[in-house]
């Protein structure tokens, strides 16, 4: 889950690439409707500049990217409507349980009067956001590999979460980036801090390397949906969504009743003890235990204890759902669509470096070339990476097509699972029995595994930073 949460923390975050002076005035009031979180008036914009001038490819490429955004903010409005508790005001406890499931990070405002969610309704949001998708790669798809400059201030870029009309500060791609990924990236190593929220950084922008870069990303997010969508995790829902859409009463609805009522009897946080001096002192230290004594100590005690078997309970809730991963088979199709998204991501992948080392240029590149000015340094890239990465593109393909086979800890040596087959032909999903064995039993084969030696390789090339990298290069 921690992958596909900062898959999607990333997919919001690297909308970034090359920057040049635009030659006319759409590409800033294209910028200008999606800074002020318009995204239907800057799809809108981008239509009617194509409609003037069908050879305008940083229009289309436009196009397909308030396309992609339009979808981030319907998924966003989906989860507004049925009352999504993970606004940055929460409390960040309530908020862990949408660490485990990534789609529930984004940062949606409160809504006070909601619909009531449903099993049936997070799953027609979760489809509709697959849909949008796939209009957005459609139009991607359509771009050339012709040279076009699009400069934008991308963290700036505002949704409208709530549909109240207009996008605030917290519902900029800078604010989505830091609330989907948990704090797993480090927004100073992008420049994603508040002032790149508002828009008082250089534009960086898009170019043709890009276009693929955003088409593969429209097809992992769709891969991972339509594996979600695949199964029935009703279970999991009715038991550990209670404290993500409050305002709906569940089956477990009663232990969010319990944790208001403990609340409620302990009432605001009490004061802590007040350090003088130095927090070690001797002479303050032996106070400070005199204090825990007192009514006021044993209050906050007593308080503290409270907070920490509240957060204990948003892990008894992630706990639960996991224990609750027996998902059986409801859509097989989205199963087979998920593979089919994941090669082609891979190919699209290499569509991209291909286009990388084709640039000649150097001018704030989001995702440069080893000849070209890294604004990551944290993820060096060189031509040992690149090659590493296409390595890995390899055996991903070979994996995916049943060429080459997974080996299992429990299978004899020359032996291994066929993913493609897991994929195309799908069972109950259970992460316990596949790592026990006995659910991948039936797809079992003889054949080449992928090698110990390759994937050290690939770390090796990678500099131990796959996962990274994968957020990053798709």
């Amino acid at each position: 889950m921690r992958l596909v949460r900062q898959t999607l923390a990333a997919a919001t975050l690297c909308l970034a690439g090359t920057a040049a002076p635009a030659q006319d005035a759409f590409a800033p009031a294209f910028e200008g409707l999606l800074m002020e979180g318009r995204i239907a008036a800057a799809a809108g914009a981008a239509e009617a500049r194509l409609a003037a001038r069908p050879d305008d490819h940083a229009a289309r490429f436009a196009l397909g990217l308030a396309q992609f955004l339009s979808a981030v903010e319907g998924l966003g409005r989906g989860l507004h409507r049925h009352g999504l508790a993970n606004s940055f005001h929460n409390d960040p406890g309530m908020l862990v349980f949408g660490g485990g499931v990534p789609f529930l990070r984004l940062p949606v405002p409160d809504n006070p009067d909601p619909e009531p969610v449903t099993y049936e309704a997070l799953r027609a949001v979760l489809a509709r956001f697959v849909d949008d998708l796939a209009l957005a790669e459609a139009t991607l798809a359509t771009v050339p590999d012709a040279g076009f400059d699009l400069p934008l201030r991308v963290p700036a870029i505002r949704l409208d979460l709530d549909g109240d009309g207009a996008g605030a500060e917290t519902e900029s791609v800078a604010a989505i980036f830091l609330a989907v990924t948990g704090g797993s990236f480090s927004p100073e190593a992008a420049g994603w801090g508040a002032s790149a929220a508002a828009g008082r950084t250089p534009p960086v922008g898009l170019d043709q390397s890009d276009a693929p870069w955003l088409q593969a990303y429209c097809h992992l997010l769709s891969a991972l949906t339509d594996v979600l969508l695949a199964h029935d995790w009703r279970a999991g829902f009715e038991t550990a969504f209670h404290d993500a859409f409050p305002a709906t009463r569940l089956p477990s609805s009663g232990l969010r009743d319990e944790e208001r009522r403990l609340a409620a009897q302990l009432g605001p946080e009490p004061p802590d003890f007040t350090w003088t001096g130095e927090r070690w002192n001797h002479a303050e230290m032996k106070a400070w235990r005199a204090w825990l004594d007192t009514p006021a100590g044993q209050a906050r005690a007593a308080w503290l204890a409270a907070q920490e078997t509240a957060m204990f309970g948003t892990f008894a809730d992630i706990a639960a759902f996991v224990h609750l991963m027996h998902w059986p088979v409801v859509e097989p199709a989205r199963m087979a669509a998920a593979r089919q998204h994941l090669l082609r991501m891979a190919g699209l992948s290499r569509e991209n470096w291909r286009r990388i080392r084709a640039e000649t240029d150097d001018r704030r590149e989001w995702l440069p070339g080893p000849h070209q000015t890294n604004l990551m340094p944290a993820l060096r890239i060189t031509e040992a990476t690149v090659l590493g990465w296409e390595l890995f593109l390899d055996e991903f393909e070979a994996v995916l097509t049943g060429e080459r086979l997974v080996p299992h800890w429990r299978l004899a040596y020359g032996r291994g699972i066929n993913l493609r087959r897991m994929f195309d032909e799908p069972a109950t999903f259970d992460p316990l029995l596949i790592a026990q064995g006995s659910a991948v039993l039936p797809y079992v084969e003889d054949g080449e595994t992928v090698s110990a030696e390759t994937v050290w390789t690939i770390l090796d090339m990678l500099e131990g930073g796959l996962l990274g990298y994968f957020i990053w290069f798709n």
